[in-house]
């Protein structure tokens, strides 16, 4: 439909998303994973629509004490609709603060992108980016578990696991401020705006040094909305109503 401007569907693609479209048009009920998602489901697909959001995997719903470091992890490829270079960038700035010199940053999500290298290079800090792939679910609790804070850089979600997952061992999230973004984040995620500036980006650090304490009782409050037995009640529900 040409509405996200970042991206321009080839022909092919168009063909597919409108078959995708017309087949959900003949659905009795769309069970969105949001309300993000679902105002979009209201709007270009109409019919009877409601929202059962995602349960945290069996994974990560096993809190777990972990040496907290200053290290960030990003969980996301090098994808235009991913914005990865946002959590290079916002990285970059908060190694300029006292005590995060030496901060690494744990991507999940496949290697640098040219952009991305050209970034991490211009500040020399390329023996920092930690990159993993192939990682087990407990692997990467592990890795959120030990963060200080999880970057979550996406422009177009439908959901965005890496805060919830990250919230489940403890570690908020610094996200770009976006409807999806605060509806899965809560209160335990801080929102910058796209364009990122060096005063926002320490001041989103300094606040979760600041607030330890209490973004730790808000994580353990927002992670519990998408527990197992919530996605099975809200689901029973909207199956038995429809």
């Amino acid at each position: 439909m040409g509405e996200i401007r970042e991206h321009r569907t080839r022909p092919s693609g168009r063909l597919y998303q409108t078959a995708i479209l017309r087949g959900l048009r003949l659905s009795a009920l769309v069970i969105c994973v949001s309300n993000t998602t679902r105002l979009d489901v209201q709007r270009i697909v109409g019919g009877n629509s409601a929202v059962v959001h995602n349960p945290v995997g069996r994974a990560f719903d096993r809190p777990r004490r972990h040496d907290r470091t200053r290290d960030f992890v990003v969980v996301a490829p090098p994808h235009w609709r991913k914005n990865r270079l946002w959590a290079v960038e916002f990285w970059l700035l908060a190694r300029r603060l006292p005590g995060f010199a030496a901060s690494r940053l744990h991507i999940v999500g496949g290697a640098l992108s040219a952009t991305e290298r050209v970034a991490v290079e211009g500040e020399g800090a390329q023996n920092a980016v930690m990159i993993h792939s192939g990682v087990s679910d407990d692997e990467l609790n592990a890795i959120y578990g030990a963060s200080f804070a999880v970057i979550q850089p996406s422009l177009h979600e439908g959901f965005g696991w890496p805060v919830v997952e990250g919230q489940s061992a403890g570690t908020p999230a610094i996200c770009i401020d976006t409807p999806i973004n605060r509806e899965i984040g809560g209160e335990a995620a801080i929102y910058l705006p796209p364009e990122l500036g060096e005063e926002s980006a320490h001041a989103a650090v300094q606040a979760l040094i600041d607030h330890r304490a209490a973004f730790d009782e808000s994580c353990a409050r927002n992670v519990a909305r998408f527990s197992q037995a919530n996605f099975d009640t809200s689901l029973r529900a909207c199956l038995s109503e429809s």
